[in-house]
């Protein structure tokens, strides 16, 4: 999934400075995690930790849209859900992500702490980048009558996901 915004970005010129003292060499997504620290799409937190299989909240989520689609956070049009006010850290990102249509609450609320499950991945990143499907995945464990079918057959299509090796998906699975 990360590939897809890393598709959108130019090559980079030299090789990463980056440097998460918890993130091995052989880690199979550090190059991923190395491009998206040099574009400044994360920054691991004050320790110098990446924490790379802790589960990214939809908070994190939106924030790293917005960084990697270089949304407008200053000038946002302000988002009204029940549980997410001005003061939050992501405000200006969710509210970016929310009124570009890429992210969206549920029932008023946003759920800002909550993981973002691989089925609200591929939806976002299916807003974000307009990608559509064949009608052509078939995975275990989602059914075309499910709200994220269409998302998750144009990651599929597009070769963003092959999904796990007992041809299931894991929709519900924290993206990490």
């Amino acid at each position: 999934v990360s590939g897809l915004l890393l598709m959108f970005l130019p090559a980079a010129g030299a090789a990463s400075t980056t440097s998460f003292s918890d993130v091995k060499e052989s880690f199979w997504a550090i190059e991923e995690i190395e491009h998206f620290a040099d574009y400044g799409i994360v920054n691991g937190y004050g320790n110098g930790t990446f924490l790379p299989n802790k589960p990214v909240t939809r908070a994190e989520g939106a924030i790293m849209l917005a960084r990697g689609l270089e949304l407008d956070t200053k000038n946002v049009e302000a988002i009204n859900y029940k549980d997410f006010d001005p003061s939050h850290f992501a405000y200006q990102e969710v509210a970016a992500v929310t009124n570009a249509g890429i992210m969206q609450g549920d029932k008023g609320k946003f759920f800002p702490n909550k993981p973002l499950t691989r089925a609200e991945m591929a939806t976002m990143l299916i807003n974000a980048f307009e990608l559509e499907g064949e009608q052509t995945a078939s995975f275990k464990d989602v059914s075309k009558n499910d709200w994220f079918y269409d998302a998750v057959d144009a990651a599929f299509t597009n070769k963003l996901t092959t999904g796990y090796e007992d041809k299931t998906f894991k929709p519900n699975k924290g993206t990490t």
